[in-house]
């Protein structure tokens, strides 16, 4: 038995153009979802009036790109040298070289808070978790607690 016709799945012509208009909607898609972030990162960021390289307001492949040969600590004097004690590296990310900027998000009620990034998950050891990667406030607390003793510039050093 000879087909006359090909099969509908098998025809190319019914295809190409739904194939087409897909690809052109998904490429449109996509065009305007980079766009718009891009758009957001640049002027409508919170961090935006923040000093930095022009790509790392947009990607944090910057960080990689300074990492690529062990240097990144250099890399990151010369910002500093540039552009002040705060930098942008990254669109959610600011370096600070300013100890007054450590006081200021260190302090009990600075507002400032950690967010799950994942690096907390593997800083701790064998289920112990230790200052910095403590999460909650409430856990936080005791421990701070005796560590603000210990570094605190009010007290004196009696030898």
């Amino acid at each position: 038995m000879a087909f006359t016709t090909p099969p509908p799945f098998a025809s190319s012509s019914s295809t190409s153009p739904r194939l087409l208009l897909f690809t052109t909607l998904f490429l449109s898609y996509l065009t305007a979802l980079f766009t718009s972030i891009i758009i957001h990162r640049l002027f409508f960021h919170p961090l935006r009036h923040i000093r930095g390289l022009f790509l790392a307001k947009i990607t944090k492949l910057t960080s990689l790109y300074a990492a690529r040969n062990g240097q990144k600590h250099l890399e990151q004097a010369a910002l500093f040298e540039k552009y002040g004690n705060f930098v942008r590296v990254a669109p959610n990310e600011v370096f600070m070289c300013s100890v007054e900027g450590i006081r200021k998000i260190h302090v009990r009620d600075s507002g400032c808070r950690k967010l799950n990034a994942g690096v907390y998950d593997v800083i701790h050891s064998e289920g112990e978790y230790n200052l910095d990667s403590i999460m909650t406030r409430e856990e936080h607390a005791p421990r701070r607690k005796v560590g603000e003793r210990a570094f605190s510039t009010k007290g004196e050093y009696k030898a």
